[in-house]
């Protein structure tokens, strides 16, 4: 395999592997006693569950599948960019995500660090990945 075809492959792999941490650490948090009322009363941790809200976390549940498709599409530099710039703030995310959790090392804490490390990673390749 082309070395810049293994790169995008790595990445895409990386940004749905990303994904699949993201939506493990949503289900588990979903054990959480009480969280389901407080979904139900439109309030979680006194911040308010709105259209919003929902619009955001829709977006960031859709952009790292965009990304793991513009990865294997885009041409180099900007797939080089992308990359960089979507990872970090994908990497940023699950570290604010822990900020609540780190006294206590749980799925909550283990997945979110996972998320961080992956898209680290996602960071780390495509910076290494070619100028061109």
């Amino acid at each position: 395999m082309e070395d810049s075809m293994f790169h995008r492959v790595r990445l895409s792999v990386l940004w749905l592997v990303w994904e699949v941490g993201a939506l493990a650490a949503m289900i588990l948090e979903f054990y959480e006693p009480g969280l389901i009322d407080q979904i139900r009363s439109g309030e979680k941790e006194g911040v308010k569950i709105g259209p919003e809200l929902m619009l955001l976390f829709t977006i960031m549940f859709l952009v790292p599948f965009v990304m793991a498709f513009l990865s294997l599409t885009l041409k180099d530099k900007a797939n080089r960019w992308a990359n960089i710039i979507s990872g970090i703030a994908y990497t940023i995310v699950p570290v604010m995500a822990m900020a609540g959790h780190w006294q206590n090392l749980t799925a909550l804490t283990i997945l979110p660090a996972s998320e961080a490390v992956f898209a680290a990673l996602i960071v780390w390749y495509a910076y290494k990945q070619s100028k061109g």
